[in-house]
């Protein structure tokens, strides 16, 4: 089942992903940069419970956007800001395959999401760039089950033959087999990135190191009346970033962070806030996979786990769309878009 989900997400990260032979080749297609988007992660949870594997499956696609993965340097590092936007979808799915008769994946979240993100990009010197961000996000997320939230209630069917569940609410019997869970989202958030530069050749610059910092609220619409009670509906969190490359094994990307979150209203076995620390390796420019490591404490973050508190170091591998942005001159550009349209003429 393991070797399935990776290959799932394989083909999903393939519809935006490009490959190349020589990253640092001024004409090299690299996969598709777009800043501050979500990753994909397949991995193990410490300490070993129920859960065989998890796996948050986060392909981003992209609908439009007006920048490519190389900024024209006289555009970009002229110390005025420019602006760009990117619009994206994803059908984020989140899986638990637990220790049971025939490993089963119980109720899944689905999480379909709509993202329009606005950036501006202005050259700080020759070696620096800004990168602000605001980020509009609309999304949804439900397990797929039309099941009682909780095993004391009782299916009633009124006149119109629509049925309900009425019971006294008891967050100790939550139906994780097939209860339902369900919730709509808006989130808003702004990011700010520094990106420090290094020259490849007379023609091309690329990032090197980078640090970020980002903050979200998120607030919740249409909840399953049943759930709005304990579900914190106002949401929050705050995170920093930093990223390097280390040219012998993590060559595109070596980053570690932190993350706090808000999670609202709440029952009284969970905390008001969640903690998480991450460090990951992306190995190459031209597919984006690599390892990653992350402790988290807080809420349980898979829908019907939400009056949980768990502890648990996560490791794995993990696929992320983010990554350093490339520069190159005007006449550069021209010569690879010439190349390019060659290319597609043959």
């Amino acid at each position: 089942m393991l070797r399935s989900i990776a290959s799932v997400a394989l083909l999903a990260m393939s519809v935006t992903a490009a490959s190349a032979q020589n990253p640092q080749a001024p004409d090299a297609d690299r996969r598709q940069i777009v800043p501050f988007l979500g990753s994909t992660y397949i991995f193990r949870n410490a300490p070993v419970s129920d859960i065989r594997f998890e796996a948050d499956i986060q392909p981003n696609l992209v609908v439009r956007q007006n920048f490519s993965d190389k900024l024209v340097i006289e555009d970009s590092l002229d110390g005025r800001p420019r602006f760009a936007f990117s619009i994206s979808g994803s059908p984020r799915v989140r899986l638990r395959m637990i220790e049971a008769d025939s490993a089963p994946v119980r109720t899944p979240s689905y999480m379909p999401k709509g993202t329009v993100t606005g950036l501006f990009f202005r050259g700080l010197s020759e070696k620096r760039v800004g990168i602000w961000a605001g980020m509009l996000t609309v999304g949804h997320h439900s397990n797929g089950q039309d099941g009682c939230l909780f095993t004391t209630d009782v299916k009633e069917t009124d006149a119109d033959g629509k049925s309900s569940c009425v019971g006294t609410p008891d967050l100790r019997r939550i139906n994780k087999i097939d209860g339902s869970f369900s919730t709509n989202f808006v989130k808003l958030g702004g990011r700010y990135r520094r990106e420090l530069l290094t020259r490849i050749s007379k023609d091309e610059q690329i990032g090197r190191r980078a640090i970020t910092v980002a903050f979200d609220f998120q607030q919740h619409f249409h909840t399953d009346p049943r759930i709005e009670p304990f579900y914190g509906t106002r949401r929050a969190e705050a995170s920093f970033n930093f990223a390097t490359r280390a040219p012998k094994i993590c060559r595109s990307r070596l980053s570690a962070g932190a993350t706090l979150m808000y999670v609202g209203t709440r029952p009284d076995t969970v905390r008001a806030s969640a903690v998480q620390l991450d460090a990951a390796c992306t190995f190459t420019n031209e597919g984006g996979w690599g390892f990653f490591v992350r402790w988290y404490g807080g809420q349980d973050y898979y829908n019907l786990g939400f009056a949980e508190t768990i502890k648990r170091l996560q490791f794995g591998i993990h696929y992320e769309q983010d990554g350093f942005l490339r520069f190159v001159t005007q006449q550069l550009k021209a010569e690879l878009d010439q190349r390019k349209r060659r290319r597609l003429a043959q």
